[in-house]
């Protein structure tokens, strides 16, 4: 795997997390707003989700979640070590902003005072110095 595509994956794994740590809000919010069981049709033959279920299966999405972050959080400190160890400061913050913080291009331009095009030129500069290392 080449360094742009480590990133990416890096990038990937946090998106992952962030999506998956929406879906754990909305379940804690449909369990603080759980109606009760209506009785007065038949209904025969469906599994009823219980307010149990639902606790057990945030729990387990929390689980989930952790393990990622932990795995998540390795990725990271191998990344910025290899971040850091570039000499120019701007492919530093470029990388450091882009891959670790999840930044868009246009904020981390705008932050840093290049153009957009610029900020582009920098950061593949960026990644031929990282995969000589």
């Amino acid at each position: 795997m080449n360094i742009k595509e480590e990133l990416q994956e890096l990038r990937h794994s946090q998106e992952y997390i962030n999506a998956r740590k929406k879906e754990i809000e909305l379940l804690k919010q449909d369990l603080l707003f759980i109606r009760g069981i209506d009785y007065s049709k038949d209904k025969t033959g469906t599994a009823q989700t219980t307010q149990e279920d639902l606790i057990c299966n945030l729990i387990e999405y929390e689980r989930e979640v952790m393990h990622k972050m932990k795995e998540l959080l390795k990725e990271q400190a191998k990344v910025k070590a290899k971040i850091f160890t570039l000499k120019n400061k701007a492919q530093q913050i470029i990388l450091y902003k882009r891959y670790i913080l999840c930044e868009d291009w246009e904020d981390i331009a705008r932050n840093i005072g290049y153009s957009l095009s610029h900020t582009f030129k920098v950061h593949g500069w960026a990644l031929k110095e990282m995969s000589k290392i």
